[in-house]
């Protein structure tokens, strides 16, 4: 017990000194550091408080078990997004088909205006008919001829440039349906005002390839070709044509054939009534283009062609005697 005692005693003389050192340095600790620990720790015990209030830190939990590398994939793709083709067409050319036919079929309409008259030229039977049954009679030259015109085109659009069709048969009678129509407005400018219905065709030609919708949305063209596009025939020429090229919805066609027939037959109809009205006004056009001697196919011209003609075949009576 005294050997005991006697180390004890030892080890408190030894180790005294820095135990009271320690004391001290906790009583300095204490007197100087702890109040503002406490009032730290008040602060940090505030706002663990205000966090789980929030339920912030069963989010925060909750968000480090979840899959980062999943997430970030969503992040990175929000939306996955699924492509159906409705109406596949396979290239541009195919897509701009609608387009050069209705303006090849318009082109073939004027070119057959300037190689036929609209007027009945044999005087033995011009005065027959009325200028109404002219027009009307003559008018069945110009469609027959503008049907055909539009069923080679149709026909050299699928065999010839390739174009994948997706219903060939209702693009041929849609083809030919356009040409009526776009005969009827070309035959009626011409036959109601002669060479300045030419130049009117050529001028509606001109708007409606800007203005037609058929190259581009119509709704980035300028104001103007926007305000007209309603009222040009290629427009509803080239939707009805886009039917049987990608895929019909037949409400849509139907409203284009409906418009495209509307203009075929209120101009065919302007130009029956108002034939006999205009008639006269075109011939005084007419004479005084040739009075000037700058139109082609004057009276001098026809009247020297008729003279070399009756030179060359022997036009004496008494060559033809001998």
């Amino acid at each position: 017990m005294i050997d005991k005692y006697d180390r004890a005693v030892q080890l408190i003389d030894d180790n005294l000194p820095e135990a009271q050192k320690e004391i001290h340095d906790l009583a300095e600790f204490a007197r100087n550091d702890l109040p503002s620990i406490e009032e730290d720790i008040k602060k940090a015990a505030k706002k663990v408080r205000e966090i789980d209030k929030d339920d912030t830190v069963h989010e925060l939990i909750k968000l480090l078990k979840n899959d980062l590398k999943k997430q970030a994939d969503i992040i990175a793709h929000p939306i996955e997004l699924k492509e159906e083709s409705l109406f596949s067409v396979p290239n541009y050319g195919t897509a701009s088909t609608p387009f050069y036919t209705s303006l090849a079929i318009w082109v073939g309409a004027l070119l057959l205006s300037n190689l036929l008259t609209t007027d009945i030229k044999n005087p033995e039977i011009k005065q027959k008919y009325s200028l109404r049954e002219t027009f009307v009679g003559k008018s069945f030259i110009f469609i027959i001829i503008g049907v055909i015109q539009s069923i080679i085109v149709s026909l050299g659009d699928m065999f010839i440039l390739g174009a994948a069709i997706d219903n060939r048969l209702l693009f041929i009678l849609l083809s030919v349906l356009v040409s009526i129509v776009f005969i009827s407005i070309v035959y009626t400018l011409v036959s109601l005002f002669g060479n300045v219905g030419k130049a009117l065709a050529i001028v509606i030609m001109v708007l409606q390839i800007a203005g037609g919708g058929g190259t581009f949305p119509i709704q980035v063209t300028p104001k103007f070709f926007q305000a007209i596009h309603p009222y040009l025939p290629f427009t509803y020429a080239v939707d009805a044509l886009r039917e049987a090229v990608g895929g019909v919805v037949p409400e849509i066609l139907i409203y284009n054939l409906i418009c495209l027939a509307l203009f075929g037959v209120v101009i065919f109809t302007i130009g029956f009534i108002v034939k006999p009205i205009l008639d006269p006004w075109k011939k005084k056009t007419i004479k005084r283009a040739e009075d000037s001697y700058l139109a082609v196919g004057t009276t001098s011209d026809k009247n020297n062609t008729c003279s070399s003609f009756k030179s060359l075949s022997g036009t004496t009576n008494e060559e033809k005697s001998a």
